[in-house]
């Protein structure tokens, strides 16, 4: 199995059905279904301009022990942030205490209740059971006791009937429904065009492929000083597909040019939409729930 380590809201892009594509697989590992955890080499995000440590599962962060749960943690925090519409790493004041980030404003007010935290800009009617419900999976997921959080199985189902209830009050029509996915399919780093220094000087500077791609749109993530982690995501995105993942393209590896094309998400990602109040009041609760969904199923 894999384990991102990483994931963050940053890394959720959003596709023109505002479906989300999880990117950016450099700092995975692969863990043996038998052994559930492995230790893995000591790795600092210092270096990850996009992931800030509130996303990191203060677990691992200690035993170095990497396991599923840890993606958990971190896929809990994103939970609180469609929420809230508050990034994880952002300040608030609730009730004239000091300012505090998203989890601690939330291990604070849960026994109470998380409705102070709702973010404001939803507008429709939001289903009591399906935000408790919801609030209790989110909770559940950062825990600090690995063995409560749930698997990724169970928080597909219990999404699954979070929306189902929220739909009970929503017109379904309205609806983005994202469809379930069958099985990984593998292919070899042959099966994916390998661009040449020209092509991808133009993919950079235009955000198009060339003809032969009928002109689709692209964005490229540069891995020059990261080599390593170049041939890690390499193979990563050639091991692993999903509809949930950004579907890789093609890369370029001539002389010091280390470098991979992604699809265009046309959305941007997830942080984008949060950090803009005119956004988050675009997107509905059950556009939320959605996202949540479709993230979970692409873990």
């Amino acid at each position: 199995m894999i384990v991102l380590r990483s994931l963050c809201s940053k890394y959720i892009l959003l596709d023109e059905n505002m479906q989300p594509k999880i990117c950016f697989l450099d700092n995975s590992v692969l863990v043996p279904r038998k052994q559930q955890q492995a230790h893995s080499p000591p790795y600092t995000f210092a270096s990850d301009q996009y992931f800030d440590d509130v996303y990191l599962d203060p677990v691992y962060a200690e035993s170095l022990l990497v396991s599923p749960e840890a993606d958990v943690y971190s896929f809990g925090v994103v939970l609180f942030e469609l929420m809230s519409g508050m990034l994880a790493y952002d300040n608030k004041i609730i009730e004239d205490v000091k300012p505090q980030h998203l989890i601690h404003l939330v291990r604070r007010y849960y026994d109470a209740g998380l409705e102070k935290l709702i973010d404001p800009h939803i507008r429709e009617p939001i289903d009591r059971r399906s935000f408790y419900s919801f609030g209790e999976l989110a909770y559940k997921c950062i825990s600090l006791n690995i063995k409560e959080r749930p698997t990724i199985d169970f928080i597909i189902k219990t999404l699954e009937e979070v929306l189902d209830t929220q739909a009970t009050i929503y017109d379904p029509d309205r609806l983005y429904r994202i469809t379930k996915h069958g099985a990984d399919s593998i292919v070899s780093h042959q099966g994916h065009p390998l661009f040449s220094s020209s092509e991808l000087h133009s993919i950079k500077q235009h955000g198009r492929l060339t003809d032969r791609f009928q002109n689709l749109r692209a964005f490229v993530k540069d891995y020059r000083d990261i080599p390593k982690q170049f041939h890690h995501e390499l193979d990563m995105m050639c091991s692993f597909q999903h509809e949930n993942i950004i579907p890789f393209i093609g890369y370029c590896k001539e002389s010091v040019e280390k470098n991979i094309v992604f699809e265009y998400a046309t959305n941007g990602n997830l942080t984008s939409h949060i950090e803009s109040r005119e956004n988050m009041c675009a997107i509905t609760w059950a556009q939320r729930l959605n996202i949540c969904l479709g993230a979970a199923r692409g873990l």
